[in-house]
């Protein structure tokens, strides 16, 4: 790879985790979206690190934020399928204890 070419992919990769955290943070306009959408189909390096972006902004948010309760009463508001088996506490799900 030719240095001209290397230091073209890392400004497409910069230029894409900027747009990447923008839209993560509900801040990149619409002409932009699409623009995004083009480097993703076009450029694997920019699928990963899409995929890198999105992994960490989910545990931030999971770590520092609070999620919402959802639909079920008592769903702890985890981020991640929070809610799944508490709505039926008073039943053992457990698998059966033998002596």
């Amino acid at each position: 790879m030719t240095a001209e070419n290397r230091g073209s992919s890392e400004h497409l990769l910069e230029q894409a985790e900027e747009m990447i955290w923008n839209l993560l943070d509900d801040n990149l306009p619409e002409g932009d979206v699409q623009q995004l959408e083009s480097m993703l189909q076009e450029h694997e390096q920019v699928r990963e690190l899409y995929l890198n972006c999105v992994h960490l902004h989910s545990d931030l948010a999971g770590h520092f934020g609070k999620a919402p309760q959802g639909d079920f009463p008592g769903a702890p508001g985890s981020p991640v399928l929070g809610s799944l088996g508490d709505t039926m506490r008073g039943l053992d799900a457990g698998p059966p204890v033998t002596d």
